[in-house]
């Protein structure tokens, strides 16, 4: 797929390739020289390329994110910042997407835990926290979502970084004790 469109960042029209699912470019074709972004899994560029032109197209974010995924699990992703606003944005937007959630969730658990966390202030880290809040609430029947949530949370300082939603948290925690009589 290749299309001529508006960059969001530099506001100027930008070729763009949508190679994504293991497809090689084909630097021969006519207009190849011309390409400015590529979006594909071969690397951290094409994977964070690929979540910016597919927001919109749930499907394809989501195997994004499990790419991202694979890339934090294996420590090799080196804009953690940028991978970071990706997963919440999808989150975000996606509320109701349940593998996006999940795969969004185990993404951010190698995020918190990983060496930058340091770096996430205040207000970053509630948006993480009330991100996960939100998918465990909309998929609570889900034990690998929730699972994931729980996890992700204990990355966290407690109770400092989750006072705000202790309240949610303990309400969750509730009802999973409920519904999973000791599994």
């Amino acid at each position: 797929m290749l299309l001529n469109t508006l960059d969001p960042i530099q506001n100027k029209y930008n070729f763009f390739t949508g190679r994504f699912c293991k497809y090689a470019v084909n630097t021969h074709s006519r207009n190849a020289s011309n390409i400015t972004y590529i979006a594909g899994d071969a690397n951290e560029q094409q994977i964070l390329t690929a979540a910016r032109y597919y927001y919109d197209r749930p499907v394809l974010l989501t195997r994004v994110l499990n790419d991202l995924y694979h890339l934090f699990r294996f420590e090799n992703c080196k804009d953690i910042h940028t991978a970071l606003d990706v997963v919440l944005t999808a989150m975000d937007r996606h509320l109701k997407f349940k593998h996006m959630q999940i795969s969004g969730s185990a993404t951010l658990f190698y995020i918190v835990k990983g060496r930058d966390r340091a770096k996430f202030g205040t207000p970053l880290r509630n948006h993480i926290i009330r991100t996960l809040l939100n998918g465990m609430e909309v998929h609570i029947t889900d034990d690998t979502m929730l699972r994931n949530g729980y996890l992700t949370l204990t990355q966290f300082q407690m109770p400092t970084d989750v006072v705000s939603n202790h309240k949610c948290i303990l309400i969750y925690i509730y009802y999973s004790l409920l519904t999973h009589d000791g599994k």
